[in-house]
């Protein structure tokens, strides 16, 4: 019968997260966050993936996480911590929600964005393609044969990932240009869906148990920046103005893009000599005592992702 089908389905979909729970149940698991939709928090989705965490795992804040991590002491079993990356301002209602479940979370902000001199960068290309009427676009990316290119997302998609191939000063030429190729006008601020958080707002999370590390300046990819200074700009420069804000240190990065070509040895050693305690990347997998701190490893997350592929992100057996 479909009803018996049914359950015998369910548990053994059960005893399968209880499996991958358990054996990982010696790591950290990091989960990344970057947008909160409305929908997401009103309709309760963000509140059930709460009462998951606080009943399968061992919340840490990515503080404590550090202390094992420089120790080498083994994580408590089941160890989870939550990321949230760039500093949007839709994080403010899932904050509410974090804060009544009693769950710490880590944020990463890029600089620029907060102070209001830009856009993160790959928003403002896929709002430039979303505006545009052209059908294509022929775009000529400097020592790249010239590319043309939908204007659809899947156009944006394709812009940004060469945009992040090239040397940074490529990269900002190339999207400051994009508005003349899309025949569009290019707002230079976001709109509220893509507002950042003001600092008033960082202050009142940080009272509230909000940790916020920095995430560079301008969001560039590390490695394709073209001197060491600017490398020490973004990082040590990002790190500095958080703590500005704040009045406290901060101890925690995070690399734009995070791939392992984003982390060039020049990066890793700048980020090293900027003091922070960790690093975390985009490169999926579970971390442990020894793991390097300036390699911590994620798994993507959003906040409308429920049921069983939920379950299985969060214990580390897939990734989104």
């Amino acid at each position: 019968m479909m009803w018996r089908s049914s359950i015998t389905e369910g548990f053994h979909l059960s005893n399968a997260m209880k499996a991958a729970r358990w054996l990982r149940r010696g790591g950290l698991r990091i989960l990344m966050y970057h947008r909160f939709p409305a929908s997401a928090v009103e309709s309760g989705q963000l509140a059930r993936q709460c009462e998951h965490f606080r009943r399968y795992y061992h919340l840490l804040s990515l503080d404590q996480a550090a202390e094992h991590l420089q120790s080498g002491k083994p994580f408590p079993p089941y160890s989870l911590a939550l990321t949230i990356d760039d500093g949007y301002r839709d994080f403010l209602g899932a904050a509410e929600v974090f804060h009544r479940y009693e769950v710490p979370v880590t944020m990463y902000l890029a600089i620029d964005f907060l102070d209001r001199l830009e856009w993160l960068w790959t928003d403002l290309v896929r709002t430039c393609f979303k505006a545009s009427a052209l059908r294509k676009v022929n775009i000529p990316f400097e020592g790249m044969p010239a590319e043309l290119l939908p204007v659809s997302p899947e156009g944006a998609r394709r812009f940004n990932t060469m945009a992040k191939r090239v040397p940074d000063g490529e990269r900002r030429r190339m999207v400051a240009q994009l508005g003349i190729w899309l025949e569009v006008n290019q707002p230079k601020l976001p709109p509220e869906p893509h507002a950042p958080l003001a600092w008033d707002e960082v202050r009142r999370l940080s009272r509230r148990g909000v940790t916020f590390g920095a995430h560079t300046m301008s969001h560039p990819i590390l490695a394709r920046l073209e001197s060491a200074d600017a490398l020490r700009h973004e990082i040590e420069g990002s790190r500095l103005r958080v703590e500005q804000e704040l009045s406290m240190p901060v101890r925690h990065f995070c690399y734009p893009n995070g791939q392992p070509e984003d982390i060039s040895p020049e990066v890793l050693a700048a980020t090293r000599h900027a003091g922070f305690l960790t690093a975390v990347t985009t490169s999926c997998g579970i971390n442990y005592s020894r793991t390097d701190p300036l390699r911590l490893l994620r798994f993507g997350m959003e906040p409308s992702l429920s049921g069983f592929y939920f379950e299985s992100v969060t214990a580390g057996w897939r990734k989104t």
